[in-house]
């Protein structure tokens, strides 16, 4: 069946993109693919918008900045590095991620600068898909794009997309964060030199200088002074020996 014009500029577009990916991504031996899956880095494969036969202009730079991220993540990111540093909790799993994309993101702006204009839309597009959903109720959706909107917004050279800038409010992100457990940091009274056990002073001249030790808790941080120390290893050793 002989193809009509516009499905070979089609098909041209995609034989385009497919061969930037691969140059941006420094891998000649990568696969594109045009899929309704998830778009996303699979190894040696990535997957990206499937475009329709009639695409809008919109379409088209949207799918060439999807993939143009994806050629700089494959460029720039280290699975090694990136694998030893994930977190634990689900948000900061997230949130882990997007930072990682947008450091991707911003070197392709000094070694790949043709690259941008498509990430700019890729990033509108995608802020208008959250920015409704993070600013109308209390869930977490959209604060992970928050974060890294507001990284990009703080060393690009570039200004954000009006959705995306839409969606960046600094003190809302923080404000959630601070109430997700995963982000709730253990209180800091180091400073103070009290003990965490007694609260009585432990810094030089108190008479609990001597051994008091760091102390890394769930809740608190901050020093086990001398006494409370000896106090703790006495009813350690009584209990091993009981």
């Amino acid at each position: 069946m002989k193809k009509n014009k516009n499905s070979d500029a089609v098909d041209n577009i995609r034989k385009s993109i497919s061969e930037t990916t691969r140059a941006i991504s420094g891998n000649d031996n990568i696969k594109v693919k045009f899929t309704a899956d998830p778009s996303g880095d699979y190894g040696e494969l990535i997957k990206l918008p499937q475009l329709s036969n009639d695409p809008s202009r919109l379409d088209i730079i949207k799918t060439r900045g999807v993939a143009d991220s994806l050629a700089l993540q494959v460029r720039f990111r280290d699975e090694k590095t990136f694998s030893n540093y994930d977190p634990t909790g689900p948000l900061a799993k997230e949130i882990y991620n997007e930072l990682e994309i947008a450091r991707c993101e911003l070197l392709g702006e000094t070694y790949y600068p043709g690259s941008q204009k498509n990430i700019w839309e890729k990033t509108n597009a995608e802020a208008k898909e959250y920015a409704s959903v993070e600013r109308k109720d209390t869930k977490d959706e959209g604060i992970s794009k928050a974060a890294k909107y507001f990284i990009k917004n703080q060393f690009s050279k570039n200004k954000l997309p009006p959705d995306a800038k839409m969606l960046l409010d600094e003190k809302d992100i923080f404000s959630k964060l601070s109430h997700q457990p995963e982000f709730n940091s253990p209180k800091n009274i180091f400073d103070q030199e009290i003990c965490v056990d007694c609260g009585q002073s432990c810094n030089i001249g108190s008479g609990r200088f001597v051994n008091r030790y760091a102390y890394y808790g769930d809740e608190i941080e901050g020093w086990r002074c001398g006494h409370c120390a000896e106090e703790l290893d006495s009813l350690l050793e009584e209990l091993q020996s009981a």
